[in-house]
């Protein structure tokens, strides 16, 4: 016996006699009835949705709000001030751009004004560290994080040494050991700030050992730089202190067995540090170099009372580099 439901679906689907003819299908049944809503309420609905649909859009438009930055200044300092400036003089016409756009005379710095700027400019930018030659130890400002190479930036930053020295097709693997650490970059900064205070090849042997451009202040090939005995030689801002590093049996000791070192032994590879003088004070002087405690970093070294450098265990001061045509 057929189930009920298939008894209904029979019963909906059996032909009948209709408009169709007499053997049309039987239509199926409406299980629901659909009104037509009033067209007044329609047009409301439609209206409704519509504002949803745009205050969903102008949700997305909108982004959260980030945190606001930090003040560039402490806060514990008033905020700056700032006032406009009156607007420059327009250039006369028919003038060129060989006649200036009218600002202020920028004459070229001395060299000695543009090292010691350059140098005190990535001092500051490295955290002003200092240390002591006397001591051993090294200091850093209380309100001013250590900063050293290994920080991705400053990283960056000794790379970019390397490349204003050798040039941007330098290699960069061969500024880093195989481990991934820097090797050392002293004589690449010093480098740095020669090139960039304007001392090209004729004047300065840019190099990565500091011995190399010592050597060729000894030699006085070049006429950028002489060599000078540190031990009788009052250092004075612009000046290079040197000092041989990691000492050899056969190494020479002292600024007269340097000079007359034979020329097969010039050819070695002999480890030296140099520094910047930037200021003389009293009973030391300030000198910034590279890679100094990981840093770009002022070092105290202590001087007697006739203004000479006194040698102490790590920085056995021997060479001075002065430049050329300064009076002793």
């Amino acid at each position: 016996m057929p189930s009920p439901s298939r008894r209904a679906d029979d019963e909906l689907s059996r032909p009948f006699p209709g408009a169709g003819g007499p053997m049309s299908p039987r239509p199926r049944r409406r299980l629901f009835h659909r009104h037509p809503l009033p067209r007044d309420l329609s047009h409301a609905m439609l209206l409704a949705m519509l504002a949803l649909v745009a205050l969903w859009l102008q949700g997305c438009a909108q982004t959260k709000p980030l945190a606001p930055p930090p003040p560039p200044w402490p806060l514990d300092d008033a905020a700056p001030v700032y006032e406009v400036e009156p607007p420059l003089p327009p250039t006369a016409a028919g003038a060129g751009l060989s006649a200036g756009l009218g600002g202020e005379l920028a004459p070229p710095a001395p060299s000695t004004e543009r090292l010691l700027a350059l140098a005190l400019q990535e001092w500051e930018l490295w955290g002003r560290g200092r240390w002591d030659a006397a001591t051993q130890l090294t200091e850093r400002r209380v309100d001013t994080p250590r900063r050293q190479e290994a920080e991705p930036y400053l990283h960056a930053r000794v790379l970019l040494y390397w490349i204003g020295v050798k040039g941007p097709d330098y290699p960069l693997q061969r500024t880093r050991f195989d481990d991934g650490s820097l090797k050392p970059w002293s004589a690449i900064f010093i480098s740095w700030l020669m090139r960039n205070a304007g001392f090209g090849d004729r004047q300065f042997e840019a190099s990565e050992l500091h011995w190399h451009y010592i050597r060729a202040a000894l030699e006085g090939n070049r006429p950028g730089l002489e060599a000078r005995d540190a031990a009788v030689t009052p250092p004075r801002p612009g000046d290079l202190i040197c000092a041989p590093r990691d000492a050899q049996p056969d190494a020479p000791t002292g600024f007269a067995q340097w000079s007359a070192l034979p020329r097969a032994l010039r050819g070695r590879i002999w480890t030296w540090h140099c520094d910047l003088v930037v200021q003389v004070d009293g009973a030391e002087l300030g000198a910034i170099g590279g890679n100094v405690s990981e840093s770009v970093s002022w070092t105290r070294a202590p001087l007697d009372a006739g203004g000479l450098l006194i040698p102490t265990p790590d920085r056995a001061w021997t060479v001075l580099l002065r430049q050329k045509g300064v009076p002793p």
